[in-house]
């Protein structure tokens, strides 16, 4: 009798097992947990290398991306507009939104609903809004100095200085700024923190340390999230939270990434440091509240955070080829241009790694392309667009031209 008993609490025990087994998986599915699949299934059925159960949140679909220069933006830009791309949304004719004056309405007039804005341009809430009801902010930040050398670099500053080694030219710079920045349209302002430029502060605003910090306390309370260059994939972990994605989307192919970087010495970077203080007082600020978001998400974010990256290694180990090739940007800047595998067909290249290594300016032409074809802008707004565009860039190259007025520039010590 015992025995019996003793079996049939065995057996009860059993089945109780097997159904909080069951209940459990459900569980766990429920909270986003991803199956994998084999590489070989997803690219030739043109799917998602890894399933995720949608999440409870809805997704964010309508962003402005504050892109500022030599921050990473443009492959987060490629990210955004793959998004854009995937879920049919709309953005604006890229060649009527400029970046040499502050964004007004008037650059996407005729074009109809917009989701998104990832292109360049100065930053200006109030028409922003009035162009982009409802939607969030967003925007990158970078380390001062490595901001500098990036923006020295790459918009060939060294040329301008005739000096043919760029560490001697800014070497040379940082000696005597106010040589180079005498005049209000002086090509070098873009170094002269550049970063808080983009975002509406006026170069005699620059030393006044009380409009600086009234300036950031407004872009804090204006943003909902501001991201750290240096910290790109932890970047992109909050913001898949904050939008409420999935990893696959934040997936990505570092574009227009240069292949050699100047090494600046301690003394550079002090006096860098001394020359921006707009900049250093704006990125010390949200370099802070970037790392107090992540340090209040706990471990799960470190769990997130190696979760992408070994989705996005699986990705890249698909999609490119283990050779770099280099292009020579103008300024003779070097650039890394991804390569693709060369054993990839032309549809498993279409169907996902041709897609992951289109940049911002690609990815605009297609979904402009199929507004157009949509009939959300016409010809005629198209044809309008780029005749103001030609006219812009007339004024743009004539706005480097230098004129009388003269600025005080800050005198740095050796």
């Amino acid at each position: 009798m015992k025995r019996t008993v003793f079996r049939l609490f065995c057996l009860i025990a059993f089945f109780m097992f097997i159904f909080v087994g069951y209940v459990s998986v459900i569980k766990l599915r429920s909270l986003g947990l991803v199956v994998q699949y084999h590489i070989e299934e997803f690219v030739r059925a043109g799917k998602p290398l890894f399933i995720q159960v949608q999440p409870k949140c809805k997704p964010v679909k309508k962003i402005v991306y504050m892109k500022t220069h030599r921050t990473g933006s443009t492959t987060l830009a490629a990210i955004l507009d793959r998004f854009a791309y995937n879920n049919q949304l709309t953005l604006p004719i890229y060649q009527g939104v400029t970046d040499h004056v502050p964004f007004h309405r008037s650059m996407v007039a005729n074009q109809g609903k917009l989701d998104m804005l990832t292109s360049h341009t100065l930053y200006n809430k109030s028409e922003m809004d009035i162009a982009f009801p409802g939607a969030v902010y967003i925007t990158m930040a970078r380390e001062p100095s490595s901001y500098f050398e990036s923006v020295f670099t790459y918009f060939g500053m060294a040329k301008r200085i005739y000096e043919p080694d760029p560490k001697m030219a800014i070497d040379d710079f940082l000696h005597e700024p106010s040589r180079y920045l005498t005049y209000s349209r002086s090509p070098f302002n873009r170094v002269w923190n550049g970063q808080m430029q983009e975002f509406g502060l006026k170069k005699h605003e620059f030393n006044d340390d009380k409009r600086v910090q009234q300036k950031i306390k407004e872009l804090d309370s204006e943003f909902d999230l501001v991201l750290i260059t240096e910290y790109f994939d932890e970047s992109m972990i909050l913001l898949k939270d904050f939008l409420c994605w999935n990893f696959e989307d934040f997936v990505y192919m570092s574009i227009n990434v240069r292949s050699e970087r100047l090494i600046l010495s301690k003394d550079s970077k002090r006096k860098i440091r001394s020359l921006s203080k707009a900049d250093v007082a704006f990125y010390d600020h949200f370099n802070k509240t970037f790392w107090d978001k992540i340090h209040k998400k706990g471990k799960k974010f470190q769990k997130d955070l190696s979760e992408f990256k070994r989705i996005k290694e699986e990705y890249l180990a698909l999609c490119l080829a283990n050779e770099t090739t280099i292009k020579l940007h103008r300024n003779n800047v070097s650039i890394n241009m991804n390569k693709l595998q060369a054993g990839l067909s032309a549809d498993e290249a279409q169907a996902f790694c041709g897609n992951l290594k289109k940049n911002d300016i690609e990815w605009s032409a297609i979904i402009n392309g199929r507004m157009l074809k949509n009939g959300l802008v016409s010809y005629e707004s198209l044809k309008k667009i780029e005749e103001n565009s030609k006219k812009s860039k007339t004024a743009k190259q004539s706005a480097h031209n230098p004129v009388v007025r003269r600025l005080a520039i800050p005198k740095l010590t050796d």
